[in-house]
């Protein structure tokens, strides 16, 4: 599946919400602030791949590179 920044967004509130965690929640965990994990869910372009990764693998989501 090809993701573009709104639909990985969702995909990463879809699983905060399903561990029944905020916003606030997942910023203290990934040591960053509530504005920052919005902006994420968000697909804004200013987000940090970093951190976004660092998001999934405390969500339990797994990320897949490959040649297309």
């Amino acid at each position: 599946m090809t993701l573009n920044a709104e639909a990985f967004g969702a995909q990463i509130k879809a699983r905060r919400q399903t561990l029944n965690m905020t916003q606030d929640d997942l910023a203290a965990v990934l040591g960053t602030i509530r504005q920052r994990v919005a902006e994420m869910e968000n697909g804004k372009a200013s987000a940090k791949l970093a951190l976004a990764l660092q998001a999934c693998m405390e969500l339990g989501l797994v990320v897949e590179v490959r040649e297309a």
